[in-house]
C-alpha cells in the first residue's frame, strides 16, 4: 500500500472501503452521547437536583440529541475526509462498524484518537450512534488538527448485564485499526482513548489492560466508580468493570485527562471525585479540568467560553501526547 495514494484509492484498493465523502466541517448531521440507563444525571434544562432516568431521557430526547454538534468551530480547510462503516468485527451475523476521519489531501500515517460512545436505557437507540452529530462533529474537528478520528459503534451495556459486549467491541475495534493502519492511513503505536459518559468505565477497563500500548485516555463527565451504580448485577461485576476498583488493584494507566461536568448529578461527580483523589494519592499521571456550571452533555448544550477553553484543552492534551516520538 502506498501512502503517496489517495485515502480513499487506498481503502478501495484494500476492500476496506464502504463508501468514503468529503464532509464539510459545517455539517450539521447529528450526535450526542448521554449517561447510561437508570443513572441519575442532570440533563440540559433541568436543575441539577431533577432526578430522571435515561429511559424518559430517551423518549422525549433522542432526536435533538442526533441533531447536536460539538459548540466549537470547526476550520473549514482544508476540509475532511471520511470513512464510513468499516467492519471491525460481525457479532451474531450484524457487522460492527467504525468511521475515520482524516484531513483532506493528507497521504501520511497519523496519530489517532479513537472516540467511545455512551449508552441509553434502550440499547438499539444506540445502534450507529457514530453517525449522530457528536460525534461526526468530534471527528471533523479531531481531524482538522491533524489527528485521525476513530468513531466507533459498539454494543450497548443493557443496564449493565452485559458490560463485557461493551469492553470487547473497544478491544475489537483497537485490534482492527493495529492490524489495517497501514492502509487507513493512522499509526498504530499512537493511539488515543477518548470516552463520554457511560463510555467512561469501559474505556478506562480497556486502558488498564493496554496501558502500555496506548498514549493517553480522554474521560469526558462519565462515572469513575460503579460501586453506586443503579443496576441488578453483582457487586463482583461491578468490580470488575469500576476505574477505581483497577486504579486501586493495578495502580497504573495511560496519562488521562478527567473532564468533570459540575452541574451533573452529585453521585456521578462523587465517583468522579474519589477517582480523582485516589490518582492523586497515587502520584499518577492524571489532569482535570471542571466546567463549575456545565451540564451532562456541556460540550453539546453549553455553548459558553469554558465549554469551548475544555475543548481547545482536550485537542491540546491528544496533540501534546499523540505526537512524534
Amino acid at each position: 500500500m502506498r501512502l503517496g495514494q489517495s485515502y480513499s484509492a487506498r481503502l478501495r484498493e484494500q476492500g476496506l472501503r464502504r463508501r468514503v465523502g468529503s464532509q464539510p466541517s459545517s455539517s450539521p448531521s447529528s450526535l450526542r452521547v448521554v449517561a447510561t440507563a437508570e443513572w441519575p444525571t442532570a440533563q440540559a434544562g433541568c436543575a441539577p437536583c431533577r432526578r430522571c432516568t435515561l429511559a424518559q431521557v430517551a423518549e422525549t430526547r433522542v432526536e435533538e440529541m442526533k441533531s447536536k454538534v460539538v459548540v466549537y468551530p470547526t476550520p473549514p480547510e482544508p476540509g475532511v475526509e471520511r470513512a464510513v462503516d468499516l467492519t471491525y468485527r460481525v457479532v451474531d451475523g450484524a457487522s460492527m462498524t467504525l468511521d475515520v476521519y482524516r484531513p483532506a489531501r493528507t497521504t501520511e500515517k497519523l496519530p489517532a484518537a479513537v472516540f467511545i460512545h455512551g449508552d441509553l436505557a434502550e440499547p438499539e437507540l444506540v445502534r450507529d450512534i457514530k453517525d449522530w452529530g457528536q460525534y461526526r462533529s468530534w471527528g471533523e474537528l479531531t481531524a482538522s488538527t491533524g489527528i485521525a478520528a476513530v468513531t466507533v459503534n459498539h454494543r450497548s451495556a443493557h443496564q449493565g448485564t452485559r458490560m463485557r459486549d461493551v469492553t470487547e467491541d473497544i478491544e475489537a475495534a483497537l485490534d482492527y485499526i493495529d492490524s489495517n493502519g497501514e492502509q487507513l492511513g493512522i499509526d498504530a503505536s499512537r493511539l488515543a482513548l477518548v470516552a463520554f459518559s457511560m463510555g467512561v468505565p469501559y474505556a478506562l477497563r480497556v486502558a488498564f489492560d493496554r496501558r502500555a500500548r496506548l498514549r493517553c485516555v480522554v474521560a469526558f463527565y462519565g462515572p469513575m466508580d460503579l460501586s453506586d451504580a443503579p443496576w441488578s448485577v453483582s457487586a463482583e461485576l461491578l468490580r470488575e468493570f469500576s476505574p477505581l476498583h483497577h486504579l486501586r488493584r493495578e495502580g497504573e494507566l495511560p496519562p488521562l485527562l478527567v473532564v468533570r461536568a459540575g452541574a451533573d448529578h452529585p453521585l456521578l461527580n462523587e465517583s468522579i471525585d474519589r477517582f480523582v483523589v485516589e490518582a492523586l494519592q497515587r502520584n499518577i499521571e492524571v489532569d482535570v479540568l471542571n466546567h463549575p456550571a456545565g451540564p451532562h452533555g456541556f460540550d453539546l448544550d453549553d455553548a459558553s467560553a469554558r465549554s469551548r477553553q475544555i475543548i481547545a484543552a482536550a485537542l491540546a492534551f491528544l496533540g501534546s501526547h499523540l505526537s512524534q516520538g
